[in-house]
């Protein structure tokens, strides 16, 4: 009995060491698997930090891709825009010389008959010194707005600004402008204040603001039409409105015909002479003046040309 139990230990001895060395074999492999599994885990935030990486990355290449492409979008805008400027350029001194030419070749004209012509009848003389007289106005009005257009594009818009009477300047310009509508046939009815109407700015520049709307009206205007002219007065501001009797302009080109070198042409509508130039001017030359400019219009009734200009501080402070 003592040698069967002593048996029965000895064979739970060997049994319990081999489940021993089994567990010692199953720590052992937990261990390495746990160390396995640290350094997947391990592995794995670094793919995922890398993959943030490439994901932010990504996302700056994208970003510069969109900003590269917009900076190709502007610039070939911007080469577009200065081709159309160099073709636009291109077709105005092309319209310049031509402008140009045409009242030069009256002007030669009419004196070479004046001088080398014997008997030449008063009527005709003063039909050809008329003639002369409305095509030196053209060719003036024409380097005037060439010049003015020089100035703007050299920064210098606005000379020397001085106080001045806008209803005064307004009267020469239409007194000025007069022998060229009583030419045509048309009549300029000039409205303005019993007063004086005063304004600070570069008395040059306003005037070819002046010359360019109340030529505009009379060239736009028909035979036996009126040319209504009229300077008013608010509390800040003082406005001149040019209103003629002629086609009238769609409404889909008011927004344009303020543009550079912009010469409207209409199907049914002549015509006419000009450079594309005086209203683009006109416009600078207002704003510089911290003033503004606008036009309505109705087609077959004739247009308003409008500008405004802040009244002369002087004025202003007398009525404080």
């Amino acid at each position: 009995m003592n040698d069967t139990l002593r048996q029965l230990v000895q064979a739970f001895d060997r049994m319990a060491e081999s489940y021993r060395l089994v567990a010692d074999r199953v720590g052992r492999r937990l261990d390495e698997l746990e160390d396995v599994h640290a350094s997947l885990k391990d592995y794995v935030r670094q793919l995922e930090e890398r993959s943030t990486q490439l994901s932010e990355s990504n996302t700056g290449l994208c970003a510069r891709v969109a900003e590269l492409e917009a900076q190709a979008r502007d610039l070939r805008q911007e080469n577009e825009g200065l081709q159309a400027l160099d073709r636009q350029k291109s077709d105005f001194l092309t319209t310049l010389s031509h402008q140009i030419r045409t009242p030069l070749t009256v002007i030669e004209g009419s004196l070479r008959l004046l001088f080398h012509e014997e008997g030449v009848e008063p009527a005709a003389r003063h039909e050809f010194l008329t003639m002369a007289h409305q095509h030196v106005d053209r060719l003036i009005r024409l380097v005037g707005n060439f010049l003015s257009l020089t100035r703007i594009e050299s920064g210098q818009i606005v000379g020397e600004r001085r106080e001045l009477d806008l209803s005064l300047l307004v009267k020469r310009t239409v007194d000025r402008l007069r022998p060229v509508a009583i030419n045509r046939h048309l009549r300029i009815d000039l409205e303005q204040p019993p007063k004086r109407v005063l304004v600070q700015g570069d008395i040059e520049m306003l005037e070819s603001v002046l010359i360019n709307l109340v030529d505009n009206a009379v060239k736009f205007s028909g035979q036996g039409k009126v040319v209504q002219i009229k300077v008013e007065e608010t509390p800040t501001e003082a406005l001149v409105h040019v209103t003629d009797q002629g086609f009238g302009i769609p409404s889909e080109e008011l927004d344009r015909i303020f543009e550079r070198f912009y010469r409207m042409e209409l199907p049914g509508i002549p015509k006419t002479a000009g450079s594309g130039l005086g209203l683009y001017v006109s416009k600078i030359i207002v704003e510089a003046h911290e003033g503004r400019i606008w036009a309505t219009s109705e087609v077959g009734r004739g247009s308003i040309f409008s500008f405004a200009l802040p009244r002369s501080t002087s004025f202003l402070h007398s009525m404080a």
